[in-house]
Formats: structure tokens, C-alpha cells, sequence
């Protein structure tokens, strides 16, 4: 009899939820991620275990040319409470994504946002070498390092 409830409850919560009536635009609110294309590094600063960064990303909607956009954010290296990356996007490239993608509200571009993190945590990006600067390590400090 219990088994029977779950099971009437299990079934009756699985038809009770429509993802494209419970979350708004269903497919669509993960469109911007299918049009991201490449994500690059281009500028690396830091020491230790944090560092700031630049790049862009290409997206390439669909009957529109395709977009760089530049960000920028600080990467964390994972020593107290795991790696992180937190990336900003400029008020006019988030206008421009809008205008160019139809029907995109914020929470899409969060959702993009998020994409691009994984993918910098995960090492899918392109990264541009010869424009980033080696790190300047002192050799006379205290460790001879």
C-alpha cells in the first residue's frame, strides 16, 4: 500500500510538470549557450592562487553575423573552497547580445555567463599565448624559489 502511494505520487508529479509552461520559454532558455562558440584567454595577471583575466567569446545566432564579446573577471585557484572563476560583461555587450539574439532576457544571459565559466573551470578555451605576459617572479626572496 505505501509502495502504491509513492509510486501514485512519483506518477502524478512527473505529469504535473511541464517544463516549457513551469520555466517560461522551455527550449529557448538555453539558446544562447547553443550559439557559443569558442571562449579565449587573452590577458592573464596574477600570483599565487588568483589571477585577473580578459578575453571574448564568439556567438553566432542564427541569420546574424557573429558577435565578439570581451570580458572580464578574477580566477580563483582552489585553495580554500575549490576553483571559481567570476566573469563581467559590459551593460553595452549585454544590449548587444539582445538586440542581435531575439527573444534573450537576463536570465539567459546569465545562463551564458555560467556556460563560460564551466568552460574556463573545465579548460574548453582557446588561449592566446603570445599575448599574455610570463609571470615576474622575484628570485631573491626569502625561499630561493
Amino acid at each position: 500500500m505505501i509502495i502504491n502511494n509513492f509510486s501514485r505520487r512519483v506518477r502524478i508529479h512527473k505529469t504535473s510538470i511541464d517544463p516549457l509552461k513551469e520555466f517560461g520559454n522551455g527550449v529557448e532558455s538555453a539558446m544562447l549557450d547553443k550559439f557559443l562558440e569558442d571562449v579565449h584567454v587573452t590577458s592573464l595577471e596574477g600570483l599565487g592562487s588568483s589571477y585577473r583575466l580578459k578575453g571574448y567569446f564568439i556567438l553566432k545566432p542564427n541569420n546574424h553575423p557573429p558577435l565578439k564579446i570581451n570580458f572580464d573577471g578574477v580566477a580563483f585557484g582552489g585553495n580554500y573552497g575549490g576553483h571559481n572563476v567570476s566573469l563581467n560583461i559590459s551593460s553595452e555587450d549585454k544590449d548587444s547580445i539582445t538586440r542581435n539574439v531575439g527573444g534573450t532576457d537576463q536570465q539567459q544571459i546569465e545562463d551564458l555567463i555560467s556556460e563560460i565559466q564551466r568552460r574556463l573551470l573545465n579548460n574548453e578555451m582557446i588561449v592566446d599565448y603570445d599575448a599574455i605576459k610570463p609571470e615576474n617572479r622575484d628570485v631573491t626572496d626569502s625561499l630561493g624559489i
